[in-house]
């Protein structure tokens, strides 16, 4: 077990386990970042973190629209874990609720989108909607990129 913490904020990181649930917290950060959090729900239902992930984007990824950068956060964090989480029940969340579609959409006008649309289906997703500040994990792994 590792211990992660900031301030008065501790948490020790667990081993991961596919009896579990698998939960995914992703979060895009304005126009700087992506983060997420991946953990697992003990049998209380209190969620045990695993490991956190952010990257920045880049300047093209800055210019896409707040729905593409949202579902990118999805995407770039279900890759970034898929050796783990791939044939696992993984419940997502994030904090914008248009991208319930996207695990349902095959057609539309957005060529990449549909593109992510397709790739997500190789998973077993439960996708939820969590408002921003309930997302506080994922919202700190978004801060800690420079």
């Amino acid at each position: 077990i590792f211990w992660f913490g900031t301030g008065s904020l501790w948490c020790a990181l667990q081993a991961f386990t596919c009896v579990r649930p698998t939960v995914l917290s992703t979060l895009c950060f304005w126009l700087y970042a992506v983060g997420c959090c991946l953990g697992l729900l003990d049998e209380c239902g209190i969620e045990l973190p695993i490991a956190y992930a952010s990257q920045k984007l880049t300047d093209v990824q800055k210019r896409w629209s707040v729905l593409e950068r949202e579902a990118y956060a999805c995407i770039w964090s279900l890759n970034k874990f898929r050796s783990l989480i791939l044939f696992s029940k993984i419940h997502l969340f994030s904090d914008h609720r248009p991208l319930s579609f996207l695990t349902k959409a095959t057609s539309g006008n957005n060529s990449k989108l549909i593109r992510w649309s397709l790739a997500l289906q190789e998973f077993n997703l439960d996708f939820n909607y969590t408002p921003g500040k309930s997302n506080v994990v994922a919202d700190m792994a978004s801060r800690l990129v420079e």
